[in-house]
Formats: C-alpha cells, structure tokens, sequence
C-alpha cells in the first residue's frame, strides 16, 4: 500500500509541476501571437489606406491634404479606423507618407508612401 501512495503522490505533484509551467508559458505566448495579429491588421489597414490614397491621386492628380477627405467623400469605409494613423504630403501633394505605432512599438511605414 505504502509503494501506491508513494507513487500517487509522486504522480500528483509532477502533474502540478507541469500546470504550474504551462500557466507560466501559455500567456506570454498568447499575448505576443495577439501583437502580432494586431500588428498584422493594422498593416493591411494601412494597405487599404494606400489604395484608397492611389485612387485619390488618379481622380485628382495629387493626394488630400487629410486622410477624413479619403472618408467624407466615400474612398475609405467609415469604419476604418484612421484616429492611429500619421499622413503627412509634400512637393504640393505629389507626395505622402502614412505612418502608425504598431501595438509591438515599432513605427510602420506604408509600403505605398511615397518618400
């Protein structure tokens, strides 16, 4: 009897053992597969923005002075959240730049900014 409970005690407490590692491992994990999710949304919005910003410069042969002129006349979805985004132009508008703070720190540039 002895050699039984010895050993499912032993059982018992390698089982903890491993919770106790998985609860310590598992939400690091998690968060950063998060991050990187997010990460990863914002830079398609970013895309869309970038197409958004071609399609403009193909109407009107420069770029808006503001990304809510991409909004109020119906080249982005009212849903696309903008507040995140820096958009700055220059050479009188032949130019732009789209910037965010990805949710890991870093400053993501769009792959269709133009300088």
């Amino acid at each position: 009897m002895k050699k039984r409970k010895g050993s499912l005690l032993l059982q018992i407490a390698v089982i903890v053992l491993l919770m106790g590692i998985l609860t310590s491992v598992i939400p690091s994990s998690v968060g950063s597969i998060v991050k990187t999710i997010t990460d990863d949304t914002i830079k398609a919005q970013a895309k869309l923005l970038d197409f958004a910003l071609h399609k403009w410069y193909i109407s009107h042969s420069k770029y808006p002075k503001a990304l809510t002129s991409l909004r109020n006349l119906g080249y982005i979805s009212s849903q696309l959240n903008i507040d995140d985004f820096s958009y700055s132009t220059k050479d009188n508008q032949k130019q732009y730049r789209l910037t965010v703070v990805l949710k890991s720190g870093s400053t993501y540039i769009s792959s269709g900014s133009t300088y």
